[in-house]
């Protein structure tokens, strides 16, 4: 049997029928692969670095509609494969070819959304496994006290869900421990997020001098302006924020420096991490 394999790739990629009920959401085979890489470079990013990243809302928002929209399309192709089969006598030897064909597609479109589910999965795990290791400190600097005065740094660096759930895993550890050591000590000696009589602070927050592989996207990239605003600033405290070492890459170049001295080319889409 003749089967055009480019055929049904085309006919995949082609939207499932209906027309989007918005403009905006008509299927693009192009948009849908840039996403992907977009998905996979920030899981990548995720996983490789110490500090959390700016969630990614609209792009988390494209990715999770065309999941819905692949899950509709499978469950169709199911209860279709099944009607062909019920009517396999009606014509012979045409419905035994669709089915196969019907089979091959339903095979990609599996294989494609188990692969762009475990992106997702694995992302978010990533980002909870770090909300949770430094969860005083992200209690403290990324949930704001007043909802209705959420900064623009808020809404992209936490999505609303890992608000809650950074909320909720907050109040249930300060229950546990309320109710297994705090209450026994003065009331001055229970705070949580202490940072003051000594060195060591309760809200320390992730290690930006992990290092990182990076590969240069840009024609160049440089870092020297940050190294001099660091340096401007004065202090060993405020030099550990930023930027300490001058590095220079051209396009296609890899190196492994400090996170804090590659954050700003990886954040701006300069450098993609390894």
């Amino acid at each position: 049997m003749d089967i055009d394999i480019a055929d049904i790739l085309a006919d995949i990629s082609r939207p499932s029928g209906q027309q989007s009920s918005h403009p905006t959401d008509s299927y693009d085979a192009s948009t849908a692969y840039t996403d992907h890489i977009l998905l996979t470079r920030a899981w990548t990013t995720e996983r490789c670095t110490p500090t959390l990243q700016q969630y990614p809302a609209s792009l988390i928002d494209r990715v999770m509609n065309r999941l819905r929209a692949q899950i509709t399309r499978i469950e169709d192709l199911t209860s279709g494969a099944y009607d062909d089969d019920d009517n396999s006598n009606s014509t012979p030897g045409q419905p035994v070819r669709n089915r196969q064909n019907q089979n091959l597609v339903l095979s990609i479109l599996q294989t494609d959304l188990s692969r762009t589910q475990f992106l997702v999965r694995s992302y978010v795990r990533q980002r909870l496994s770090k909300i949770t290791d430094h969860a005083t400190y992200h209690a403290k600097h990324h949930v704001p006290t007043d909802p209705t005065a959420a900064t623009t740094t808020t809404k992209t660096l936490l999505s609303p869900s890992e608000i809650q759930f950074l909320q909720h895993h907050q109040y249930l550890l300060t229950q546990l421990y309320n109710s297994s050591f705090l209450s026994s000590l003065p009331v001055s000696l229970r705070k949580l997020d202490d940072s003051t009589g000594g060195s060591a602070r309760m809200d320390e927050g992730p290690d930006d001098g992990m290092g990182v592989f990076v590969r240069c996207l840009a024609p160049e990239w440089g870092n020297e302006a940050e190294v001099e605003e660091t340096m401007t600033r004065g202090g060993e405290e405020k030099q550990n924020e930023g930027a300490s070492v001058e590095l220079r890459m051209e396009r296609g170049g890899v190196l492994v420096g400090r996170w804090r001295d590659v954050r700003s080319g990886v954040e701006g889409g300069m450098l993609e991490v390894l």
